[in-house]
C-alpha cells in the first residue's frame, strides 16, 4: 500500500487515500471511469474502464521500478501491459509480473493529472474515446487529450 500512495507522491500529485486491500483507483478524466481488470486472473485479459466502485478489480499499486513503475492489480495480482505493440489501438492487458518494458510505464505530469507511458511502445494509456463501461483501455501516440489523463 505505501509503494503505491509513494509512488503518485513523487509525481507531484496529493496523495490518494488507499483502500484496505491495498492499490488505488485509477480515473480517467475523460470518461470518469476507472482502470479495471475485468474481474479476471488470465494472462492477455484487456483492461477494460468501469464505473468506480472501489472493488479490488479497480485497485492498483504503482511499484518503483528503476525510474517507471509497474501496475499490480489487487485482484489478480498481475501488471498493466502493452501486449509486445508499439501499434496504437492496441488493447492494454494484465500479465503475470516479470519487470519487461511492456510492464514498465513512467508517469508524466500534466496540468494536476498524468499521462501514462509505457517504456517499451512509448504510447500513451487512452480509454478510446469512449464513455461506455467494458471499453478496452488501449495504448496510443500521446496527444495530451483527456483520455489519456488521470488521476487517483
Amino acid at each position: 500500500m505505501g509503494i503505491g500512495i509513494t509512488a503518485t507522491a513523487l509525481l507531484g500529485l496529493s496523495a490518494p487515500t488507499a483502500s484496505a486491500a491495498g492499490g488505488v483507483e485509477i480515473h480517467n478524466v475523460d470518461s470518469a471511469k476507472c482502470a479495471d481488470a475485468s474481474w479476471s486472473h488470465s494472462d492477455g485479459t484487456a483492461a477494460v474502464q468501469w464505473a468506480c466502485y472501489g472493488g479490488n478489480t479497480q485497485l492498483w499499486t504503482a511499484v518503483q521500478v528503476g525510474n517507471a513503475v509497474e501496475f499490480v492489480n489487487a485482484d489478480s495480482g498481475k501488471c498493466l501491459d502493452a501486449s509486445w505493440s508499439h501499434s496504437d489501438g492496441t488493447a492494454v492487458v494484465q500479465w503475470a509480473c516479470y519487470g519487461g518494458n511492456t510492464q514498465l510505464w513512467k508517469t508524466v505530469a500534466v496540468n494536476g493529472y498524468w499521462e501514462i507511458v509505457n517504456v517499451d511502445s512509448g504510447k500513451c494509456l487512452d480509454a478510446s474515446w469512449s464513455h461506455s463501461d467494458g471499453t478496452n483501455l488501449v495504448q496510443w501516440a500521446c496527444y495530451g487529450g483527456n483520455t489519456q489523463r488521470w488521476y487517483s
